[in-house]
């Protein structure tokens, strides 16, 4: 199993405009078999957290989010 991204790992939601960094702080893996499954992961921030699918994850910071140019 090839997971995306490890607990520690500072990550930044696609969809903040912030670009907050946060740490995945945990892994969770659903579904009936090895072969059929989904991984969500916790993501905290300061001393809030949530759950989140890789698609909405990412490992670089996005200034022009950030700047409001997309």
């Amino acid at each position: 199993m090839d997971v995306q991204f490890k607990l520690g790992t500072t990550v930044y939601l696609k969809t903040d405009s912030e670009q907050l960094p946060r740490i995945v702080t945990k892994l969770s893996i659903l579904g009936d078999s090895m072969s059929s499954y989904i991984t969500t992961f916790e993501l905290s921030q300061g001393d809030e957290s949530s759950e989140h699918y890789s698609s909405e994850i990412t490992k670089t910071k996005n200034t022009n989010l950030k700047l409001g140019i997309e």
